[in-house]
C-alpha cells in the first residue's frame, strides 16, 4: 500500500535550511507543520510559514492537550502504526 502523503521530519531545528531548500525544489499545495509547541517551534512555524504561504502551523492537535509534541499525542492518544 502507498502512503497518501509525503512526511518531512526534523531531528532537530537546526535543519530548517535544509528542508526550505528540499521544499523549495518541490511544489506542494499544502505543508502541515507538526513541530513541537514550545517556543522554538513556534519561532520555526512562523519561520515556515514566512517562506511558505501554504503551510500551516498543526501543534494545536497535541498543545490543547498540554503535550509537548506530536509523538507524545500519538503515544497519549495510543495511535500507532501498521
Amino acid at each position: 500500500q502507498q502512503l497518501k502523503y509525503n512526511s518531512l521530519i526534523l531531528h532537530s531545528l537546526s535543519s530548517y535550511q535544509r528542508a526550505k531548500e528540499w521544499l523549495e525544489q518541490r511544489s506542494y499545495k499544502e505543508i502541515n507543520l507538526f513541530l513541537d509547541s514550545d517556543r522554538a517551534g513556534k519561532e520555526y512555524a512562523a519561520k515556515f510559514k514566512q517562506d511558505f504561504i501554504q503551510a500551516k502551523d498543526q501543534s494545536s492537535l497535541f498543545a490543547r492537550e498540554n503535550l509537548k509534541d506530536l509523538n507524545d499525542y500519538l503515544k497519549h492518544n495510543h495511535v500507532g502504526f501498521k
